[in-house]
């Protein structure tokens, strides 16, 4: 008589926990992978997207769940998802980048579950310890916590190697590149596609927007739809912002001075996120 059957073992065990690292004297809480109890990545240069891992709980499919801090993971080298196969009974991961986690890791499913549900709980309490010090940033992606008053960084030569992968996407170059300052407060990048030249903007928040044109002397900026831009972005699970969303009634996002809102007042999105304020 045969005895009661079941899913396979799992091969792996999956895990999470919350490891503080410091960064130019600023401390970050940042969420680590654990397979088998050991960090699946350097933790350091390498961050988990909670937001896409939450996406690879109901769907299958290629997920950047490792990503940069900035959030393109390409700046990291990682240049494919990780590959989610979901069932019933178990959830695989089939990773090709980084290298130093390449492998296949297979899940028992409720196993699984239970651990993202026990990472969600651990960065509410983080969060819910340290506020109002601490914020989830960025806002909508959670990939990692962060102090409030520090935006997400992206060093200059980061910027660079993003864009020219954006425009080497779509058959383009890159023109002039500007760095961030006190005015203007964003990075921008000319590209010079094959029907159009557009500037692509990135706020010290890490929002990305398109403008018709950018004169670093003239505070002035025109948004504009792009989308070939909007799809290579995509691509790098970059969100580009439209004109419409650019357009909507300001609102304040960690990282923002409340003094120079309350002095500079603006409107829009738009002119909270890109400005010449001095």
């Amino acid at each position: 008589m045969k005895g009661p059957t079941g899913p396979a073992p799992a091969d792996h065990r999956l895990g999470f926990d919350i490891a503080a690292l410091v960064r130019d004297g600023t401390t970050y809480l940042v969420p680590r992978v654990l397979i088998d109890g050991l960090p699946l990545v350097d933790a350091s240069v390498y961050a988990l997207d909670v937001g896409l891992l939450l996406q690879s709980q109901v769907r299958s499919g290629s997920f950047f769940i490792l990503t940069c801090w900035c959030g393109v993971p390409e700046c990291v080298g990682i240049d494919t998802g990780v590959t989610v196969r979901a069932d019933d009974a178990a959830v695989t991961w089939d990773i090709v980048s980084p290298h130093a986690a390449r492998g296949v890791y297979r899940f028992e499913r409720n196993a699984y579950d239970a651990a993202i549900a026990d990472l969600c709980a651990s960065i509410t309490r983080q969060a819910e310890a340290f506020a109002p010090h601490t914020e989830f940033v960025p806002e909508n992606g959670l990939r990692h916590v962060a102090p409030a008053c520090c935006p997400v960084p992206m060093a200059t030569e980061d910027f660079a190697r993003v864009v020219n992968a954006v425009a080497s996407r779509v058959g383009g170059r890159v023109g002039a590149l500007h760095r961030p300052g006190v005015t203007p407060n964003f990075a921008a990048a000319e590209m010079r596609l094959p029907r159009e030249t557009v500037y692509l903007l990135r706020s010290v928040q890490g929002h990305w927007a398109c403008a018709a044109s950018f004169d670093p002397s003239v505070p002035r900026l025109r948004f504009v739809t792009c989308h070939v831009l909007a799809k290579a972005l995509g691509a790098l699970e970059v969100h580009l912002l439209s004109p419409q969303e650019l357009q909507a009634p300001f609102r304040r996002l960690p990282g923002m001075s409340e003094a120079d809102i309350r002095y500079w007042r603006p409107t829009t999105m738009g002119d909270g996120l890109f400005h010449w304020w001095d």
